[in-house]
């Protein structure tokens, strides 16, 4: 059984959602930080924990017309690397309503970069940097 808790707070930039206490207590746990920056400005800095093969689930509204929903699945990968498996649907000032699915390697701790639209002098992509370690325990 799969559960999950979207935490809506009231005034807040930000809500989150992730695994609840379900899961198994033998899957592995890693720690998800995250940076969504929007036109250059950040949106949303964040961290969450995340279970091994659940869908951990983030949605941001920073402002009126904005909004970044992502569902991330992470699994350990070949060679000592994890792999995040990442939906996203945004509504951005530059960018209109997009979404797209990024599949990424990385090592753990290493800061991983997923960018959407194109680079002027006067607009900047949406960019969403993260980095994913195992909990320790």
């Amino acid at each position: 059984m799969r559960v999950a808790t979207l935490i809506a707070v009231a005034g807040a930039p930000l809500a989150l959602a992730a695994p609840g206490i379900a899961a198994s207590d033998e899957a592995e746990r890693f720690t998800l930080e995250m940076t969504i920056t929007d036109n250059g400005e950040v949106v949303s800095q964040q961290s969450v924990v995340a279970i091994e093969g659940e869908p951990t689930f983030i949605e941001v509204q920073p402002a009126q017309g904005q909004s970044y929903r992502a569902q991330f699945v992470i699994s350990e990968a070949d060679g000592g690397l994890i792999k995040t498996r990442s939906h996203w649907k945004a509504t951005s000032p530059t960018l209109g309503t997009i979404s797209f699915s990024p599949i990424l390697k990385v090592q753990p701790g290493e800061r991983a970069k997923i960018e959407r639209g194109y680079e002027s002098r006067y607009v900047k992509p949406l960019r969403v940097t993260y980095t994913v370690r195992p909990v320790a325990g």
